[in-house]
């Protein structure tokens, strides 16, 4: 995936134009090791000058089907229409403030380490508020039980949530999901967990509803680290699976990058909560995220995003030129925009 970000730095010269190189460099590099649901999306430009509101298009799947000819018979035309979906247009941004002592005395190199470290948190941001859209339009978070019945069944704008039981009957509702968590309490056994049939009951559900996988062929899985090490170290199927044949995922406490038509990716910025009504011991919640290659679109981080570096020239605010400030700001879009091409598996952990 490719990022283009722009450099502004308050002062002129050769000095000021490699600096701008530089923490170009260093921010498409930490967007790149830190972007992990912005990067499931289809990346669409961002329109300009439309308001804050924008327009995304795409083409449905067509009304009829391509069959048989007869000869000399001309067939029917089959019906090629597109659709959109809007999207709310947000900003992220911050910035640091840093002395002239820190930059004089500090030993690490200030000025990267500013510009990274914004970086890493401008990336959590957009990555937490695209995951949002895999649960609800709203950009609200959603801590607790209580408001999780008004996007459960993507009645909000997010996509399905579905809890699998031992037997893999899903619990659709809320309300049948919600009786069994509250008696899980501190025993959360075999069945309650992330297991591979669980996953592949997942995959069947998009191959049923003919979603296409992505273009390495296969279908991508966003989970917590937690969650990953649960199914490496408590699912028998995962560990049968590999034990002879890919052993070095179990020695490296990680699922690698694929098994069952399933790429995986871990974020510790997936969803969990743990306000479960009723339960004496208060269980955590983790939503896994399976999608589809058109389940979501993004607005690409090319060029929307700039890092500023203000150098310490001395103003009516610092009159001594004490210190210098860096931070960065752009714009993002997403919206999900398939809802039948993904799938939010929840599953509870007690590692």
């Amino acid at each position: 995936m490719a990022f283009n970000a722009t450099t502004t730095v308050a002062g002129s010269g050769q000095v000021a134009s490699l600096l701008a190189t530089y923490f170009e460099k260093v921010m498409l590099e930490t967007f790149d090791l830190n972007l992990v649901y912005h990067k499931q999306g289809m990346q669409h430009t961002m329109p300009k000058g439309r308001g804050k509101t924008v327009r995304f298009n795409g083409f449905k799947r067509l009304a009829g089907k391509v069959g048989a000819l007869s000869e000399a018979v001309v067939p029917d035309a089959i019906v090629l229409s597109t659709r959109y979906v809007e999207a709310t247009v947000k900003q992220f941004g911050g910035y640091v403030i840093i002395s002239d002592l820190l930059d004089f005395t500090a030993a690490l190199d200030v000025h990267a380490g500013a510009v990274e470290r914004i970086s890493v948190d401008e990336a959590e941001a957009i990555d937490t508020f695209v995951r949002n859209k895999c649960l609800s339009d709203s950009d609200a978070e959603y801590p607790g039980s209580g408001t999780m019945s008004t996007w459960w069944n993507a009645k909000n704008g997010g996509f399905s949530c579905s809890y699998f039981s031992a037997g893999l009957d899903d619990d659709a509702t809320f309300a049948l999901a919600q009786s069994r968590f509250s008696t899980i309490g501190a025993a959360i056994t075999d069945g309650y967990g992330m297991t591979l049939k669980k996953i592949l009951r997942g995959v069947t559900f998009l191959r049923k509803m003919n979603v296409p996988t992505f273009e390495d062929k296969k279908y991508h899985l966003i989970m917590h680290p937690t969650v990953e090490l649960d199914l490496i170290i408590n699912d028998p199927d995962y560990r049968a699976w590999n034990q002879y044949t890919q052993p070095e995922k179990i020695e490296n406490a990680s699922v690698g990058s694929k098994i069952a038509g399933v790429g995986f990716y871990t974020s510790q910025n997936c969803y969990t909560f743990s306000a479960i009504a009723g339960s004496t011991t208060i269980p955590t919640a983790y939503f896994s995220t399976l999608l589809g290659k058109d389940a979501l679109i993004v607005s690409k981080i090319d060029g929307e995003f700039k890092s500023y570096v203000t150098t310490m020239q001395p103003d009516k605010a610092d009159p001594l030129g004490q210190y210098y400030t860096v931070g960065a700001k752009g714009y993002v879009a997403a919206v999900a925009q398939n809802l039948s091409a993904a799938l939010n598996l929840v599953t509870f952990s007690n590692l």
